[in-house]
Parts: C-alpha cells; structure tokens; sequence
C-alpha cells in the first residue's frame, strides 16, 4: 500500500493527475491511504463513508493544482 517516495516522484505524479492521468491519482491516493484512514473515524469509530468523502476531495483537490 505505501511506498516511500521523494518529493520529485511525489511531484511528477501530481503533474500527471493534473494532467487526467487517473492511474497517477490512484498512487497519490495510495500514497497516503494511511493518512486518510486515521481520519476517517468519527467518534472512535471508523468510516467508510468519511474515508470515501476524503478520498473524493483529494481528486477535487488534485485537479485544481494549476502549477509544480
């Protein structure tokens, strides 16, 4: 699931998900699979739904990057 990366890797991928890119989007999103379900509990309990919602808002996010 994770892989350690450098922030040029990091970066590239970016610029190819800006770029529609969607198997470069699955990596970021695997990337920090980790960050995004420790914040996905609510109220001690872990959810799917707020997990999703995340992982929704990164893609948003990521494809409104204009320059890296």
């Amino acid at each position: 699931m994770y892989k350690n990366i450098s922030n040029k890797e990091l970066a590239q991928m970016i610029r190819q998900a800006v770029s529609g890119d969607s198997i470069a989007t699955f990596e970021i999103i695997n990337q920090f699979q980790n960050l995004i379900i420790k914040n996905s509990y609510i109220n001690g309990k872990f959810s799917s739904e707020c997990k999703d919602y995340i992982e929704e808002k990164l893609v948003k996010r990521i494809k409104k990057f204009k320059k890296i």
